[in-house]
C-alpha cells in the first residue's frame, strides 16, 4: 500500500467513525469566554499586533487589535484549521511554528485555512491552504492552494513568509507522515494552485527567513542522502530567480551524541550575516545556544553563547551589533541580549513564555502569558 492510499484509508476510517466532515456541522459554536490567545504577530509598523484566537473544541480565528491590544476585533470566522495535525505557535520547539504574517505594506495578512481536496473515489480530505486576508473589507484571495488535480503527499500548508518588497511568499508543505518541503511563489507569474516544492532527498526543511532586501531566502535543511549515511543539519540559502545557492553552516551530528538541531534563523538589518538557534540534542530538553555566521560561501559558524550562559536559543538582531534571543528560567523566559562581538550576555526582559514577537523597533515584545485566559493572555512588555 503506498502513503498516499494508506491516508486515504486512514481518512475514510476517521469519516465512518463520525469523522470530519458531519462532526463539523454538528460542533456547537464556542463559547465566547474560553478561548486562547497566540501566535501575536506585529505590523510592519508596529502600530497593530494580529494573532490566533483558539477555543477549546481546537477552532480558530484570526484577529488583530492595536499596539497596545485594547481595540481587537475577528477578520475571519472561527474554523478548524488542522483537525489532525499539531498547532504550536511557540519559538522553543524544532519544528516550524504555526504562524500568520503581515503583508509588506501592512494591509493584509497571510492566513492559513482548512479546505476539502477531492483525492479521488470520492475522498475528501481535510488540508490546509494560505489565503490573504484585506484588513480594510475582509476580502479573500487565495494565495497557496492545492490543484484540482493534486497528487501528492504535501497537503499542509504553514509557515507564510513574505519578501520585503512583496513579490514573492514562501511557506513549508507539510506531508502526511512527517516530511516537508520549500515552496516559493513569484506572485505576478504564477497563480496559487500552480506552485511546485523545491525537492530533496531528506524532505526536512523549516525556519524559511527571507533577507531585508527580499533577494535571498535562507532556511534549514536536513541532510540524509541514505539511511546508513551520518545525518547534517544546515543552513541554505537561496536567491529565487537566480542560479545562486549557498550552504554557510553544515552541522555533522557528533559521534555518539544526540541529535543535533537547527532551530530559528534570523537575518542581520545589513543581510551579511544569519543568527541561528542549535540545539545539540533534539532528543533531551535544553542544550540550545545561538550561533552567528556570514551568508557566504565558505563561512565559519561561530558559537554566540557561552557554556555558562544556560540554553538561548529564538535569536533576533537587535541592531547590527548585539542578538535578542531567549534564555531559559524554569518554566518561564527571560530576554537577553547578546553582543556579536565580545561581552557578557544582559538581560533585558522577563516573559512568560517563548509565544512571542519582537516590535519592529526592538523596543517591547508581545507574549502570551500561559497563566492567563481570553484576551489578558496577550502583554506587551517593554525592553530595558
Amino acid at each position: 500500500m503506498s502513503v498516499r492510499q494508506g491516508f486515504v484509508l486512514a481518512c475514510v476510517c476517521l469519516a465512518a467513525a463520525g469523522g470530519w466532515s458531519r462532526g463539523a456541522a454538528q460542533r456547537p459554536p464556542p463559547s465566547r469566554g474560553s478561548f486562547q490567545d497566540v501566535g501575536p504577530r506585529f505590523s510592519p509598523d508596529g502600530t497593530r499586533i494580529a494573532f490566533f484566537r483558539r477555543w477549546p473544541d481546537s477552532r480558530t480565528a484570526v484577529m488583530v487589535a492595536d499596539a497596545r491590544l485594547r481595540s481587537v476585533r475577528q477578520l475571519l470566522p472561527p474554523e478548524e484549521l488542522s483537525p489532525d495535525r499539531r498547532f504550536a505557535t511557540t519559538l522553543d520547539q524544532h519544528l516550524t511554528p504555526q504562524a500568520l504574517a503581515w503583508s509588506p505594506t501592512g494591509d493584509a495578512l497571510a492566513v492559513p485555512r482548512q479546505a476539502w481536496h477531492h483525492a479521488g473515489r470520492g475522498e475528501r480530505l481535510p488540508v490546509t491552504t494560505l489565503w490573504t486576508v484585506r484588513l480594510s473589507d475582509g476580502a479573500l484571495e487565495p494565495l497557496a492552494i492545492l490543484p484540482s488535480d493534486h497528487d501528492d503527499d504535501l497537503v499542509y500548508y504553514h509557515a507564510p513568509c513574505w519578501a520585503a518588497r512583496g513579490h514573492r511568499v514562501s511557506w513549508i508543505g507539510g506531508g502526511i507522515e512527517g516530511q516537508t518541503a520549500l515552496f516559493v511563489r513569484e506572485l505576478a507569474a504564477t497563480p496559487p494552485d500552480g506552485t511546485s516544492p523545491r525537492r530533496d532527498r531528506a524532505e526536512d526543511v523549516g525556519w524559511p527567513a527571507w533577507s531585508p532586501d527580499g533577494s535571498r531566502l535562507a532556511f534549514r535543511l536536513g541532510i540524509q542522502r541514505r539511511l546508513t549515511d551520518d545525518h547534517y543539519e544546515a543552513v541554505r540559502v537561496l536567491a529565487p530567480g537566480r542560479r545562486e545557492a549557498l550552504t554557510p553552516v553544515m552541522l555533522r551530528q557528533p559521534p555518539g551524541a544526540g541529535v543535533r538541531r537547527i532551530a530559528g534563523l534570523a537575518w542581520s538589518p545589513d543581510g551579511r550575516r544569519l543568527a541561528l538557534t542549535v540545539d545539540e540534542d533534539a532528543l533531551r530538553p535544553g542544550g540550545e545556544s545561538v550561533w552567528l555566521v556570514e551568508a557566504r560561501p565558505g563561512a565559519v559558524a561561530r558559537r554566540l553563547t557561552r557554556s555558562g550562559d544556560g540554553d538561548v536559543l529564538a535569536p533576533v538582531f537587535l541592531d547590527s551589533a548585539s542578538v535578542g534571543a531567549l534564555r531559559r528560567r524554569g518554566p518561564a523566559y527571560e530576554a537577553v541580549a547578546v553582543p556579536v562581538e565580545r561581552g557578557p550576555m544582559r538581560r533585558i526582559a522577563q516573559v512568560p513564555a517563548a509565544d512571542l514577537d519582537w516590535a519592529p523597533d526592538r523596543r517591547s515584545i508581545v507574549c502570551v502569558d500561559p497563566s492567563a485566559t481570553g484576551q489578558a493572555a496577550l502583554r506587551r512588555i517593554p525592553i530595558r
